[in-house]
């Protein structure tokens, strides 16, 4: 098995009888949006994967959100999804070209599908583990500061990026 299969692949092992931690329990809610998020990035409509992102995202944040207890509120979290990927703004920058290059008639729409889905599987999965680093240090929303946690960010996103791959 590869490193980037191994990444999504977290064997759940148990803290007591049967008992799975909160980090492990989020590990399949991870798992399957990116699943979704990949999905996404075939979607021949311009900027329709952009939105659907978000949607994941923000699902995949309100359920991270509800194994550790945690007051959920759609404005912060869209206000931390975008700083973190202000984080890697040239890539976000990538993400929305290749999203309007679909406009281009069949050629654009197979040339960016790939990138596209690659970008938003590799930075749901970073927020996904953004988050749960944040929460298992007793970290809120509401204390959420994206800018402590850009490094991890950028790293998470980097291992993303490989995990995409063996994830389509």
């Amino acid at each position: 098995m590869s490193e980037a299969a191994a990444v999504i692949e977290e064997t759940a092992t148990s803290t007591t009888e049967g008992e799975l931690t909160r980090a492990e329990q989020a590990g399949p809610i991870i798992k399957n949006h990116m699943y979704m998020a990949a999905g996404l990035g075939v979607v021949p409509v311009p900027l329709v994967d952009l939105v659907g992102f978000m949607a994941v995202q923000y699902d995949m944040t309100k359920k991270i959100a509800g194994i550790y207890q945690v007051e959920f509120s759609k404005e912060r979290v869209r206000s931390i999804v975008l700083s973190l990927l202000g984080s890697v703004l040239p890539v976000a920058l990538t993400h929305t070209t290749a999203s309007l290059l679909k406009f281009v008639p069949v050629l654009g729409t197979f040339a960016t599908a790939l990138s596209v889905s690659t970008l938003g599987t590799a930075s749901t999965y970073a927020i996904g583990k953004v988050l749960v680093q944040h929460f298992e240090t007793g970290g809120t929303l509401l204390d959420f500061d994206a800018v402590k946690m850009r490094d991890y960010f950028k790293q998470q996103f980097e291992v993303g990026k490989k995990a995409a791959k063996t994830t389509k």
